[in-house]
């Protein structure tokens, strides 16, 4: 059975942030140390290859770390903010230029990108997109998300967000839930 991960691409912004914190002294190595496995430790000591895969528990537990060092009590909310800068700089990059798309432009084309970059991202889980009415609503649904940590539920929570504020011209609202311990819903409608 292949072990769930995250491609490096995506997993590089978290060593990178502790490493940044041990540096600024924010983070001890005695912090890293009692909060860190031993695989997670050695993967701080190493140089992250963007095409490589990385267990998903380990980039769980950098984040955890992350979240204790800066959250300032809001965990979730750091996380969030963790996803949107991880789209903001992915359509910065222009790779993904239809992240930018118009609310007209929506849709299922819209849907399929970010069902493609979520699948480059994670090597478990299933994606599906589906419109949920015609004033621009959506609802993605994870399946096989049992080994999807909740700080990955919630940096993907602040991407979709992040996309869907920059693709409509109406205030999104996007929520996320796990009605399952291996399911995730993401919805967003838009407020009038």
């Amino acid at each position: 059975m292949t072990t769930p991960s995250i491609k490096g691409a995506a997993f590089i912004s978290a060593p990178a942030d502790v490493q940044r914190l041990l540096e600024a002294g924010s983070l001890s190595q005695t912090d890293l140390e009692l909060r860190l496995s031993v695989e997670a430790l050695e993967v701080l000591d190493q140089k992250i290859n963007l095409a490589a895969w990385y267990p998903i528990s380990i980039y769980a537990e950098l984040v955890e770390l992350l979240a204790f060092a800066e959250a300032g009590g809001d965990r979730i909310g750091y996380w969030r903010g963790r996803g949107a800068k991880a789209a903001e700089r992915l359509s910065a990059t222009g790779l993904y230029s239809q992240l930018n798309a118009t609310r007209e432009q929506w849709g299922d084309a819209v849907g399929k990108i970010i069902m493609s970059v979520q699948s480059a991202i994670y090597n478990f889980t299933q994606w599906t997109f589906k419109t949920i009415d015609s004033g621009g609503g959506f609802e993605i649904q994870v399946t096989d998300a049992g080994d999807f940590p909740n700080s990955a539920r919630h940096a993907t929570h602040g991407f979709i967000e992040y996309v869907a504020a920059r693709s409509s011209d109406v205030p999104m609202r996007v929520t996320s839930t796990r009605p399952a311990p291996d399911r995730v819903v993401f919805r967003g409608q838009p407020l009038r």
